[in-house]
Formats: structure tokens, sequence, C-alpha cells
């Protein structure tokens, strides 16, 4: 009798499990539950996961093709609507939880049933493949993807200047802290450091060396952790630059009329940012300094004062280094020296005087420049003087024109492309004619000789220098004048008038200078001789061109 009051459940129950049907629903727990038939082969879901992650110190992406450790659930739909899990065939008291493995996991399901897939757990830094419900009808085979968490840290590439571009420099040490916490890292052979298990917040990096010859650009900055992220810090030392000073005088060249570049030899005080001095710099030197990626900030000023005829440099020099390159410093300044040009004129006439020379002399009254005026009266000057107050004066007088020790004042400024040189004039006055040149005396007297042929004649000279007065009285006379120079000359067989050549060296002329008391020599007797002046003490002229005679030569 119970069996028989159990038997339509018992057959529908073996219905539903042996497969006599091709498909059965059956309705269990307010759940509809679809079995195969037996005629039909069991159909399979087939999952597996592959998933991505970046290592954090080489940023590459790698990927694993199946992933073991994801567990999944497989669910239906409620009589209400609402998922409830499926039984497990083999343990219907439990639901169905699938697991993956390194490689595909299938399991049996019924055909045609509204199942879903939902994600119960991933492995340890793996994401979820499933954050929602999916709907899976078998036969199928699903492959999902999930990617890898990222820790939560800093990872700091450090790379220095090299010719071929930046490159990793290992053994580098970092410093990542804030006031509650502090990590430690050093660079490895790829240039990386790598803080891993840092909590989230706000920290500074610092790093407190770098390998030789490499300076550190930035000491420190500021980073920010995020959970589950991993920090990028890129950073980059340098090479130490070169500062090279080049100092340069803008000058003007009056024989060619161009501007040129004069190197001059200065010295210049090196600063860095801070204002510390780094190094003086001469003239054409070279030093290596710390250096930056976006330049290390230096300035340069002129040390002390110059005195080379250019102006003072007052100007701070700014200069920027960058690594591992040449930073040239180049200082100019004007020239501070000019020129001057004289033209020498007749007090009475205003026409120019030919020959003659001036002198100018400094504010110290050292003789700076001499001045030999041309055959135009004019001098030219092309030899630059330093700007200031300058006195003209004579130094000897054109030939038939007065010495005098008149002084004119000549003011030189600084010589420009552009401007031109300042123009002196100096004054000469013109010689009477009574005293044009110093009165000669030659006076000759005979010997008698045994041999006619050495017959000789001695001969006394005499010269008697004139003074002027500065008021334009009568010449003073001075009776004998020392420092006079004469030429011999004779009249030959022929007539024509010959220089005698010096008894102790024939192949020289003879020439007489006085002295305190004149001059005397002796000459041969029977011939007819002439002296001719050829120069004169400073300050006096005299004639050139008269020939004076021997009196009593003859």
């Amino acid at each position: 009798m119970r069996f028989r009051k159990f038997l339509p459940l018992l057959t529908a129950l073996l219905l539903a499990f042996s497969g006599a049907a091709l498909a059965d629903t059956v309705t269990y727990n307010g759940i509809q539950y679809i079995f195969p038939g037996e005629t039909e082969g069991a159909a399979y879901l087939t999952l597996s996961v592959s998933a991505e992650f970046v290592d954090p110190r080489t940023l590459e992406t790698e990927s694993v093709s199946a992933l073991a450790g994801a567990v999944f659930g497989v669910y239906a739909k409620g009589a209400d609507g609402a998922l409830v899990a499926y039984p497990d065939p083999r343990d219907p008291a439990r639901p169905l939880v699938i697991e993956t493995a390194a490689r595909p996991v299938s399991v049996a399901l019924p055909r045609s049933a509204e199942l879903y897939l939902c994600q119960l757990s991933a492995p340890e830094g793996y994401a979820l493949a499933l954050t929602e419900p999916l709907r899976v009808e078998a036969p199928c085979e699903l492959t999902l993807s999930c990617r890898g968490l990222s820790e939560t840290g800093v990872r700091v590439l450090l790379c220095g200047d090299t010719a071929n571009g930046p490159a990793p420099l290992a053994g580098a040490r970092f410093t990542l802290e804030n006031g509650s916490a502090s990590y430690q890292a050093e660079t490895d052979a790829d240039g990386v450091a790598l803080f891993t298990g840092v909590a989230p917040g706000e920290y500074t990096l610092t790093q407190s060396g770098a390998p030789a010859p490499y300076t550190i650009d930035e000491p420190s900055r500021a980073v920010t952790v995020s959970s589950g992220e991993i920090a990028r810090e890129e950073i980059v030392d340098s090479l130490p630059g070169r500062v090279t000073l080049s100092v340069r005088g803008l000058s003007a060249d009056r024989r060619t009329g161009q501007t040129r570049l004069v190197p001059l030899e200065r010295a210049y005080d090196l600063f860095d940012a801070s204002g510390a001095r780094v190094a003086t710099l001469q003239n054409g030197e070279s030093i290596e300094v710390t250096a930056a990626q976006d330049g290390a900030r230096y300035t340069l000023c002129a040390a002390g004062g110059a005195e080379d005829g250019f102006a003072a440099d007052t100007a701070v020099h700014e200069l920027l280094v960058f690594s591992g390159a040449e930073c040239p410093a180049q200082a100019l300044v004007t020239s501070e020296a000019g020129f001057v040009d004289v033209a020498q004129i007749d007090s009475a006439t205003g026409l120019p005087v030919a020959s003659g020379e001036l002198v100018l002399y400094d504010a110290s009254g050292a003789e700076a420049l001499r001045l030999a005026v041309g055959v135009d009266g004019r001098y030219t000057g092309d030899t630059p003087l330093a700007a200031g107050e300058y006195t003209l004066a004579m130094r000897c007088a054109a030939e038939g024109y007065v010495y005098t020790e008149a002084r004119a004042t000549v003011t030189v400024k600084p010589y420009l492309p552009g401007k031109q040189a300042v123009e002196a004039t100096f004054a000469s006055d013109a010689l009477p004619a009574a005293v044009t040149a110093p009165r000669v005396t030659c006076d000759a007297a005979s010997l008698p000789s045994l041999f006619d042929g050495d017959a000789e004649i001695p001969v006394a000279l005499r010269v008697e220098g004139l003074l002027l007065s500065e008021d334009g009285d009568q010449p003073q006379t001075q009776e004998s004048l020392p420092g006079c120079v004469f030429e011999v000359y004779v009249i030959s067989g022929d007539g024509e008038l010959r220089r005698w050549a010096n008894p102790l060296y024939p192949s020289e002329a003879m020439s007489v200078r006085t002295g305190e008391d004149g001059a005397s020599f002796t000459l041969p007797e029977g011939m007819e001789f002439f002296l001719r002046q050829t120069s004169a003490p400073e300050g006096y002229v005299f004639d050139a061109e008269t020939l004076i005679p021997v009196v009593g030569s003859e």
C-alpha cells in the first residue's frame, strides 16, 4: 500500500534520472531542472580563464593562457526570478562549483536550460573576470580573461646622459618617506628601484647619491601613492658641463677702416645659483662645472678693474650649463682708446709745414707718443691712445722753423665706428732769414813738408749756435756748438764734386763731428775741399744744401 502511494513520485524521479525522455523537466524546490534524455549525449560547458599582468619592475605585459584557481558557480532562476544555486549532479545537496585549472575544465549541464555563470573568487593578485552574471547555454566553450592587480608602491627609473642617449644607472640609493613610514631601495642593472607594499599616501622621494661622474639634478620630489597602483617616476642624472671664457674688445683699425675684435687679458668670477663663487677664470680658460638637464644657472662678473684701454665690464652675464655640453661665456667690451690727427701749420700764413717731430705727453707728464709730421704737414694717427687729456709739444722743429716751448691741449675720446679721431693743430714760427743756419767757420793752415806729395794741412772747424728767445729779441750766440756732423767733399780732377774717403777706412766717406771745442782734422794739400752739414743737435736747424769751403785748402 505504501509503495503504491509513492509510486507516481518514484516513477517521475526514475523517468527524470533514467533519461527515458529526450528532454524531461522536473520541478524541485521551486526550480525547474531540465535533464538530457538518454538518447542524446551529455552537453558540456568547457571553461578556461586567461590573464594578463604587468611586471612592475620591467613594465612588460605578461600573459597566462589558462589561469588556475578562479572559482565560478552555476545558477538558475527560481519561480520568483531570483538566481538560486544549481545542484551538483554528483551531489544534488551541494551547488555546482567550477574551479579553473591550468587547462580548460568541462562540466555536464542540461541542454537549453536558462543557466547563469557567476565568479565567486579570483586567484590572489588578479581581478574578477566576471563582475555580473553571465548566461550560458550548453554545450559551449567559454574563455574569460582577467587582469592582474597592480601592487601598491613606486617604481623609479634612473638614467644618465651618454653620447648615445640616456642609459640606466645602477647602484643609486633612494628613500621614500613621509611622517609615518620610510622605505629604501637601490637601482639595479636596469636602473630600476622598486618600492612595494607601500601604504597609500603622500611621500617624498630622495636620491642620496649618483654614480660617478654624474651629479643629481633633482635631489628630491613629491610622490603620490594610490592603492593598487604603482607610481612611475623617471629621473635623469646629468654629466658635468664646461664653461669656457672668451673676453674680446671691440676696436677700430684706422689703417683698414674696419672694426676688429681684440683678445683681452681679463679675469672673471663665476658664481652658482646660490651666489657662491665657483672659480675665477682668465680669458681662454675652461672649467668643468655641475650641469643640469634644463640648464644649471651661473653668473659671470668681471673680477677687478681693467687697464687695457677698453671699457670696464659692469654687466652680470647669465649662463645656462646643460648636461655634458660646452657653454661658451663671452664678454665683449668697447674700446676706451682713441686716435689723434695733427696738422702743423705756419703761424703767419696758415699753410702746412712739412717735417719736424711733435710729442704727446699724458696727464702724468710721461711721453705717450711721438708724431712724425709728413710732407703734407700732417700726422694721421693709427696708434690708439687711452682716452683722456694730453699735451702736444714740439720735439724737433721743421727745417727753417723755430723750436718752441709752446703747448697745446688735446682731448682724446674713445674711437668707435662712425666717429672721427680728434683733430689738433700746431702752429710753427719760421726762422728769420739771418738765422736759418748755424755759423760755421773752417780754417786751414799750410805746413811745410819734405815731400810735396805728403804735405797735409790742419783744419779747425767751429760752429756757433744761435738761440732765439721766446719774446722775439735778438738771438743769443753759443760760441761752440757740439754735436754737429759734416761730410767732407773734394773737387776732383774732372771738376766734379765728390765725397772724400776716410783715410783710415777708405771704403767709407769721411765725416767730422764737433765737440765742445769744435773739431780738428787734416786734409791733403793742393786740393779744393768743402764741408756739408748733415745733422745738428736737438733744437737746432741747419742748411743741408750749402757747401762750406775749407779756407786755405787750395
